[in-house]
């Protein structure tokens, strides 16, 4: 994407909460019955009726929930609106319970594209809802979600007290993690969008994790936060414990990691395309923060409103979402239903068994020998195309990772092939594939009765994966002979 600047007009404020309030849209404001916080839309956003709590929305969530309205105004011309529904979803990071609810489209296909929504400082999921409702009309799966201790109201666990940019990051790294495993999200499509501090916080997350986030849409991202941070603070020994910062308390943990911090030599790490949306009278965020990002990233693209300010709504919020739309429509790609990584890589089959595995059409009955330091255990693949794939990239070494209390796994160099229906009916002790994103997961904990993540199941291992759970370090996967062979 060229980088390209559209400017009508620029009026850079000083950063100040009172000339925030001359400022169209308005600024994030904390939580509460009433908000004027970015445009967000009178009433609740989540209807009533299909509340998930088990971490994973069920096939109800797909056909039992409360259904969106598509609205007539939203299409141009014939262009096809869906009707969506909402579901409440939770996620969670080390033991901290993350509240969201996701939009569904009806009727958009098996796998769709998927935007995950980040609020700003003091904000919730509510915020996201203009935006959301506008991108599920057009077939785009979306989750709004509460930071862990993101505004005194927040429903997800935690405290604003121990709230940070890199806390509220590890909560949408979990996000991602999660909306990776649903099988109607095509996670090779899988995008991140946020206003104010929660911009910032994606811009992060995006450069962490570049191959599996295919772009992103910063709305007027708070990249100040660490100019403004060391202006109150010339040193962390000035640091007080509690400190009122604008409509909120937050403590050391939110300052202290921010003295001296350069958030733009962490975000330029992001090479996808990129798009910035920022007001030219944003008297919180100024301009020139968003300008300055569109010089380090690669490839970025900044949309300016003219009179908008921190917080889109009305004529400012329909003029983000055309940019939005139009940009998602071009940086997304075509959902395969064979084993092209995120990236455009073909998943063509590697490793010594590459060449010969190439006339192999069933993997049922083969079996793989997993090692990881003293503990082997084998596994009898099933009839699928995802042991297929994966049988034909045989031999594999990986570094196992610590993925949650009950799972590692690791990371392959390109997807398994998803298309076929994915079941949650397994047991404990399968090798196991999350559905829709790139690692091989091994399940060691009962937690898994619950059927939290969507597995396309292996086979049964012969001695069950629960072994590996204190296992670390190098995983080697390879065919094991004699068997195996046709």
């Amino acid at each position: 994407m060229k980088k390209t600047v559209n400017i009508a007009l620029a009026v850079l404020l000083s950063l100040s909460l009172a000339a925030c309030g001359r400022a169209r849209g308005g600024a994030e404001a904390p939580q509460g019955g009433t908000q004027s916080s970015e445009g967000t839309q009178n009433g609740e956003a989540v209807q009533s009726g299909g509340t998930q709590d088990s971490g994973s929305p069920s096939d109800s969530a797909r056909d039992g929930g409360a259904a969106g309205s598509a609205s007539e105004g939203g299409a141009a011309g014939t262009e096809t609106v869906y009707a969506y529904e909402t579901q409440e979803l939770w996620a969670e990071r080390d033991g901290n319970r993350i509240y969201g609810v996701i939009y569904i489209p009806r009727d958009a296909g098996e796998q769709m594209p998927a935007v995950i929504f980040s609020h700003g400082y003091g904000g919730n999921y509510r915020v996201g809802a203009q935006y959301a409702q506008a991108l599920a009309e057009k077939g785009y799966v979306v989750y709004c979600f509460d930071f862990c201790g993101g505004s005194p109201g927040s429903r997800s666990d935690g405290s604003t007290l121990e709230m940070s940019v890199f806390t509220e990051q590890a909560d949408l790294e979990a996000v991602i993690r999660m909306m990776q495993g649903l099988a109607f999200v095509d996670s090779s499509n899988l995008f991140l969008m946020g206003t104010s501090q929660g911009g910032a916080v994606s811009a992060l997350a995006g450069a962490a994790h570049e191959e599996e986030i295919r772009g992103m849409v910063l709305l007027y991202p708070a990249f100040v936060l660490a100019d403004e941070a060391n202006r109150l603070f010339r040193s962390v020994d000035e640091i007080p414990d509690t400190y009122h910062f604008m409509w909120m308390d937050v403590g050391r943990a939110y300052f202290e990691p921010l003295i001296g911090y350069d958030i733009y030599e962490d975000i330029g790490n992001y090479g996808r395309d990129v798009l910035l949306i920022h007001g030219d009278a944003d008297s919180i965020v100024p301009l020139s923060y968003s300008e300055r990002a569109l010089e380090v990233y690669p490839s970025a693209e900044l949309k300016v409103i003219d009179g908008g300010g921190h917080g889109f709504s009305g004529a400012d919020a329909e003029e983000a979402i055309d940019y939005m739309l139009d940009y998602l429509e071009g940086a997304r790609t075509t959902a395969s239903t064979g084993s092209a990584d995120p990236a455009g890589n073909t998943g063509a089959a590697s490793g010594d068994a590459a060449g010969s595995a190439d006339a192999i059409t069933s993997a049922e009955g083969k079996q793989i020998r997993m090692t990881a330091g003293d503990v082997e255990v084998l596994i009898t693949l099933n009839d699928s195309a995802a042991a297929l794939d994966l049988y034909q990239k045989l031999p594999l070494e990986m570094e196992l990772i610590e993925r949650n209390n009950f799972a590692k796994g690791m990371t392959l160099p390109s997807p398994l092939s998803t298309n076929e229906p994915t079941t949650r009916n397994y047991e404990i002790g399968d090798f196991g594939y999350w559905a829709a994103g790139p690692d091989l997961a091994i399940f060691y904990d009962d937690i898994y009765d619950q059927t939290i993540v969507p597995v396309i199941p292996m086979g049964k291992a012969v001695e069950g994966a629960e072994r590996m759970a204190d296992t670390s370090g190098t995983v080697r996967l390879e065919a094991v002979e004699g068997e195996n062979e046709e």
